[in-house]
């Protein structure tokens, strides 16, 4: 009879440790996924928001730098592809608006010669 208690006894404990195993799986299958470089990979609405705050400071910054409407413009999409690339790396806004707002104007004088 101690030989059946035994057994399921186990049978039990196996179950258990089957129930803590796929809780430890599904665990681990939530977490973000690594890059090969072991940074992890920013999901798409936090990448969305810092480039959202990010544009928003940018075309402020630009305002107050003199920036026109088409310049303005030109600008934010050239802002938008830097602050992608450089997530989650904080960027000073403002010295990015003055070299960006430089490359936009130097570029539109070389059309007009």
């Amino acid at each position: 009879m101690g030989e059946t208690m035994r057994s399921r006894h186990r049978r039990g404990s196996n179950e258990d440790e089957d129930k803590e195993i796929i809780k430890l799986i599904k665990r681990i299958s939530n977490k973000p996924r690594f890059r090969v470089e072991g940074e992890v990979k920013p999901s798409r609405d936090a990448v969305k928001v810092y480039v959202s705050n990010g544009l928003k400071l940018l075309e402020q910054a630009l305002r107050e730098l003199g920036a026109s409407e088409g310049e303005t413009r030109r600008t934010l999409s050239i802002g938008k592809k830097t602050l992608i690339n450089n997530y989650p790396t904080p960027i000073d806004i403002n010295e990015l608006a003055r070299q960006l707002l430089t490359s936009v104007r130097t570029h539109q004088k070389q059309h007009r010669s």
